[in-house]
């Protein structure tokens, strides 16, 4: 089966607009309520920051969608350790080491991580996008999250 190739930019704008479109509209319909809900994160004197390589979408139970922009990339490093083959596979052990590109605590401050960073680190300043309910769209990609997992 052949793939249609989109020959022009206009033709991957249009569907840059079909896929995006919905998301758009509910975006700038939100956008009231999302300052509200801005404005109450406020009253509570907590301040998030997303350091994932992408925007994090929250969609609350009232439908409203809140954005939390990349600031940063924190990261964890990893190296490989060899171990005995099993049945003659090569295996090895992929072992943590230290976090980067991650602030220090600060009071007030919860910063949204990966999954895989949170886990790596004692630290109670963290969370990360729970994406067991994830919403997603046609082709799997998530587009929000229901909350945050904490440890």
């Amino acid at each position: 089966m052949k793939k249609n190739k989109l020959k022009t930019s206009k033709e991957r704008v249009n569907l840059i607009n079909v896929v995006f479109g919905d998301l758009t509209k509910k975006l700038k319909h939100n956008t009231e309520k999302s300052s509200d809900i801005n404005h109450d994160i406020q009253k509570f004197k907590t301040k998030f920051i997303n350091y994932t390589p992408h925007n994090i979408v929250i969609r609350l139970p009232s439908e409203t969608d809140i954005i939390f922009p990349s600031k940063g990339i924190a990261r964890v490093s990893t190296h490989r350790r060899a171990l005995q083959p099993i049945a003659g596979i090569p295996t090895t052990k992929l072992i943590e080491s230290e976090i980067r590109g991650l602030p220090k605590p600060q009071k007030g401050i919860i910063y949204i991580v990966s999954s895989k960073v949170r886990k790596a680190s004692d630290r109670k300043d963290l969370v990360s996008p729970d994406t067991d309910k994830a919403i997603r769209d046609e082709y799997g990609q998530i587009i929000a999250v229901r909350g945050f997992v904490i440890s």
